[in-house]
């Protein structure tokens, strides 16, 4: 009878983990059991041989880690296989192939001790292709609120470009006058050389002066053209403002200089709050700071017109402004970034959903396409940070956004 039911469990046994088997290998994650004692993969899924084109026993030899994940091609990998301690992990790293292939992989599981071994069980699943959409999506998401934006950066443009128009037009028509200067005193120059009617050549002058106006252009030219300097370098700065918060991420984060990338967000972003609201700022001494710009940059964005839409609500069609304050200052080992508005602040109903999924106070077709829930998940899960709000109802609301500066700096 006993022989019967260990024979019974047995089976049940190997149903069960033939049961696992088919449905874990069914799917694109791997499953895996990494002894890291012996360097080896004491269980791999069938996908990962068929993928990796290593044989089975490769993977499981005594030293197969060395084979399959070799560490100075894969030393990301390893040395966060080394740090894994007791408990869950996780992490997304670059995983190159022997056959060359380079992939991006999520692993995640659990480590453990057994019998002195280290153990680490889990999956790995290949989000390459999820992780180049996800670029694209954010890159989609940009170039649609520079679209949204699109009107205003023209005006901003137009503006300068204008001047400058009008101010070349002025020296241009000027110019012939100023010939016809020239030449009447090279005409009186002549007179006096060759003792010719020097009178009547400089009469001649002298009207050719008046009809030019020439105190006028003389005064009002080298002004123009400093005008015209000035507007071209407020154009190129739109321009190259435009370029850097459009300009698509980098796989891996950068340091980057964040004031810079503040400053950059606010030209885009002026025809949203200029008349709304007065511009108060006030950039601390930072470091550098490692991250994925671009969506550093949409988080900002999304904040801006955010304010620019509370404050907009206040002032309605009054005439008057409101204000606009955007701060940042080092704090610790951290960057904080604070954008305040003057604006009607949040109703207390909607303060504790106000990060949720979809969720909006505006009309539709106000505000940039990133809604709060995808700046926190910018913020807190890909670079570790935090967004908060400090708000007052009919007094304004204030966004805080912290940054963890990163190793190298």
């Amino acid at each position: 009878r006993l022989e019967s039911l260990v024979g019974e469990r047995t089976r049940a046994l190997a149903q069960s983990r033939e049961m696992f088997r088919l449905m874990a290998e069914s799917t694109k994650a791997v499953p895996f059991m990494l002894d890291l004692s012996r360097g080896c993969f004491t269980y791999i899924g069938a996908q990962g041989i068929t993928d990796s084109g290593v044989a089975e026993s490769e993977w499981a030899a005594p030293g197969g880690l060395d084979v399959v994940i070799p560490r100075p091609t894969n030393g990301e990998i390893r040395r966060l296989f080394d740090e894994c301690v007791d408990g869950p992990f996780e992490f997304v790293a670059t995983f190159s192939q022997l056959n060359g292939r380079r992939t991006e992989v999520r692993w995640t599981g659990t480590c453990e001790w057994v019998g002195g071994a280290k153990i680490l069980r889990g999956l790995m699943l290949d989000i390459t292709e999820l992780r180049r959409l996800g670029r694209e999506l954010a890159a989609s998401q940009k170039l649609e609120s520079v679209g949204r934006l699109a009107a205003g950066v023209a005006h901003e443009i137009n503006t300068p470009v204008q001047f400058v128009s009008d101010n070349v037009r002025f020296v241009r028509t000027s110019l012939p006058d100023i010939a016809n200067v020239v030449r009447a005193y090279r005409d009186l120059q002549q007179a006096v050389q060759s003792g010719g009617d020097a009178a009547a050549a400089a009469r001649l002058a002298a009207e050719a002066e008046k009809a030019a106006d020439l105190d006028y252009v003389m005064e009002n030219a080298p002004l123009a053209i400093d005008s015209s300097i000035d507007g071209l370098g407020r154009i190129a700065t739109i321009v190259r403002s435009m370029k850097e918060f459009a300009h698509p991420d980098q796989a891996e984060k950068r340091f980057v200089d964040l004031n810079q990338a503040i400053r950059s967000t606010l030209v885009i972003a002026r025809n949203e709050y200029k008349y709304v609201a007065e511009l108060d700022t006030h950039f601390g001494e930072l470091p550098a700071v490692q991250c994925h710009l671009g969506e550093i940059n949409q988080v900002i964005l999304n904040l801006i017109v955010n304010a620019s839409d509370a404050i907009s609500d206040v002032v309605k069609d009054s005439g008057g402004l409101g204000k606009l304050s955007v701060r940042t200052r080092l704090d610790g080992d951290a960057v904080e970034i604070s954008i305040a508005d003057t604006g009607t602040g949040i109703a207390e109903a909607a303060r504790d959903k106000i990060f949720d999924p979809f969720f909006t106070t505006k009309e539709v077709g106000k505000g940039t396409v990133q809604g709060l829930a995808i700046a926190r998940s910018v913020i807190v899960n890909k670079h570790g940070g935090s967004l908060r709000f400090e708000t007052e109802c009919g007094k304004g609301t204030t966004f805080f956004v912290r940054l963890p500066i990163g190793a190298a700096a």
